[in-house]
């Protein structure tokens, strides 16, 4: 590999005696990793039908080393199960000690594997704010996140300053903040023909500006984790120095039992950021990555704001009247074993809300909680996100073999034993899809986008 001299310059004085061996490992091959999502699947049934060899990540509750399959092929994926993810990208979640009922944000999330990696954490009672700042990246944000059937996730597009008159406080932040890039030198589809150093210092402001944003947002004793996936330390632990200077109710949290899987960081003045960690890829399998814990200590702002509100305010979205809330009870009432939900919706998109209710304010959003579908013509037009997500409360279920879900993930019309009417496909119980049955024949509504 062609490296920049500024780069094997940087890395000879933070590697010393073994840059020769990270030299070398850039030439290799990255190792590929994956999550499952143990909310949607049992481990028994995963590893009975898992088709592929996978190891066990140390430390990583859901995580595992993965060789040599097709990821967008398998079924697993089709499910909502598996997320492709670096094994070294994994730890900054873990590092934020997620607990089932949190409120937390996500505030750099795209493409979506941290984001998924604490939604496969939470319970129904917990919240995800997943925000990008591009909206092209927020839009493949939301897609990934579609994908895993999440029921409680608020999909956003803002500027991190924008959240800064949030009137709420979260358990968890997590800042895995745009940078260099340098820990994905080895990775396909990095471009080092545009890698700048002269970058640096511009990325550093950003970061730290991200992190200030951030401040007010976090409860006492709540965790705050910054990573990012570079190895210079004017983007990590100097960034870090900074924040902890000029904001003291900020400590850094020990986290001693992840030492055995990564390097400490590098003490920077008075600071103890060496409690922090660095992963790379000589030593650790996996890409290069930063990361560290904060705890905020005190706050003088009131916390009064955190109590949950019946309505869910954001741009571009507004109630339903009185006549599609009827209309939808009816179709429902025909379709679903039970439903109790509540909803908003956007131009002609109708979405239900995540059980926690939180006032989004003046915030873009792109979807709350999950995509039900639309009104055209005065009926009800379900969307694939209901029958992924919701699909235990359909009547009417089908659930496939092993050679029909091949089939149906083709996008082949299939011969079924089922009463008429709209169904989801399940496969191992799972839901997958929707479609319509009609005298024994099931019309294929999993979506072209997506089909093998």
């Amino acid at each position: 590999m062609d490296l920049p001299e500024e780069f094997k310059n940087k890395m000879k004085t933070l590697l010393t005696d073994s840059v020769d061996s990270f030299f070398e490992c850039l030439s290799c091959p990255s190792q590929k990793g994956i999550t499952v999502n143990y909310k949607r699947i049992n481990h028994n049934t995963f590893d009975k039908y898992c088709d592929f060899e996978k190891e066990k990540i140390k430390h990583i509750e859901n995580g595992y080393y993965v060789n040599n399959f097709k990821f967008s092929e398998n079924i697993f994926n089709h499910l909502g199960i598996i997320y492709s993810q670096d094994p070294s990208a994994m730890y900054p979640v873990e590092l934020l000690d997620i607990k089932p009922s949190d409120i937390v944000l996500d505030i750099c999330a795209s493409p979506g594997g941290k984001s998924i990696q604490i939604l496969e954490k939470l319970s129904e009672d917990g919240l995800l704010i997943s925000n990008e700042i591009v909206y092209n990246r927020a839009k493949i944000l939301q897609q990934n996140i579609v994908r895993i059937g999440a029921k409680n996730c608020i999909v956003t597009c803002n500027n991190p300053e924008d959240f800064e008159e949030f009137q709420f406080k979260f358990d968890k932040i997590l800042v895995d903040a745009p940078c260099g890039g340098e820990g994905m030198f080895r990775k396909n589809n990095f471009d080092i023909k545009n890698y700048n150093p002269k970058s640096i210092e511009s990325n550093s402001f950003r970061q730290l500006k991200i992190l200030e944003s951030m401040k007010n947002l976090l409860k006492i004793g709540g965790r705050l984790v910054y990573s990012t996936c570079t190895y210079d330390i004017r983007e990590n632990e100097f960034v870090i120095a900074k924040f902890l200077e000029k904001n003291t109710n900020f400590k850094i949290v020990k986290l001693s039992e992840f030492n055995d899987v990564m390097e400490k960081g590098i003490k920077v003045h008075n600071f103890s950021t060496n409690l922090g960690f660095r992963r790379y890829p000589h030593l650790h399998r996996g890409e290069g990555q930063f990361m560290i814990a904060l705890e905020k200590t005190s706050d003088n702002q009131d916390n009064s704001s955190n109590k949950p509100i019946k309505f869910s305010k954001a741009k571009n979205f507004d109630e339903l009247n009185i006549k599609e809330l009827n209309l939808i009870n009816k179709f429902f009432s025909n379709t679903l074993n039970e439903y109790n939900f509540d909803y908003l919706k956007k131009n002609e998109n109708i979405y239900i809300l995540p059980k926690f209710k939180i006032n989004m304010q003046n915030l873009n959003v792109l979807t709350f909680g999950c995509l039900l579908g639309s009104i055209e013509n005065q009926k009800l037009k379900i969307q694939h996100d209901f029958y992924h997500t919701y699909g235990e409360y359909f009547k009417n279920k089908i659930d496939l073999d092993k050679n029909q879900i091949k089939q149906y993930l083709h996008g082949e019309q299939l011969e079924v034993s089922c009463p008429n009417g709209l169904c989801v496909v399940t496969y191992l119980n799972i839901p997958i899809g929707g479609g319509k049955i009609t005298n024994g024949k099931l019309q294929n509504y999993y979506p072209k986008e997506l089909r093998i």
